[in-house]
């Protein structure tokens, strides 16, 4: 495997399918098989997990395992996963306490690591310098620079426009509107 010339949101994608695949697998020596889909206050490293949420951390690093050597699919994969953690912590606030409902275990640590996710993780597999706007910038429509991310406290957006001989990257500051 050629790990030379991979872009960032790639060596990502595989980083998290493998630390995903490894919480998974650690996570069924922590609840067995018994209780697939219950809530059962057994946890691996304080979150919540049983053994459906450890399926699920296992197809997540496979996911990633799966798509990382391609550009296109590490980033559709990082996009998932924003999206996918993004309705994870919406379903988190109304799961946590409920039993009937809480089929993956959730805990508040749980709640609390997934509302970080869809930010930290949006930017990254776009390719874009990381900003914390994350997904503000997904749901706000129309990105007033299409290169990049913007920060909701800079004035200015800053735009790649390609590396030099000497391995430095100018930029280009382009003005942005007011939201």
């Amino acid at each position: 495997m050629d790990l030379e010339g991979r872009h960032s949101a790639q060596y990502l994608a595989l980083a998290i399918g493998v630390a995903y695949s490894l919480a998974g697998l650690a996570g069924f020596f922590v609840t067995g098989f018994d209780n697939f889909a219950k809530e059962t206050g057994e946890t691996l490293l304080g979150l919540g997990v049983n053994p459906l949420h450890n399926v699920v951390h296992l197809l997540i690093g496979f996911a990633g395992i799966a798509l990382w050597p391609r550009l296109d699919t590490a980033r559709i994969y990082g996009w998932a996963l924003a999206v996918g953690y993004g309705a994870t912590f919406i379903y988190g606030l109304v799961a946590v306490g409920e039993r009937d409902i809480n089929v993956l275990n959730i805990n508040n640590p749980d709640n609390a690591s997934t509302s970080l996710a869809p930010c930290s993780a949006s930017p990254s597999p776009s390719g874009h310098r990381p900003t914390g706007r994350g997904l503000v910038d997904a749901l706000a429509g129309p990105n007033p620079c299409p290169e990049m991310l913007c920060s909701l406290a800079a004035s200015e957006c800053v735009r790649r426009t390609g590396a030099t001989p000497g391995g430095s990257e100018p930029v280009t500051r382009v003005s942005r509107p007011p939201l």
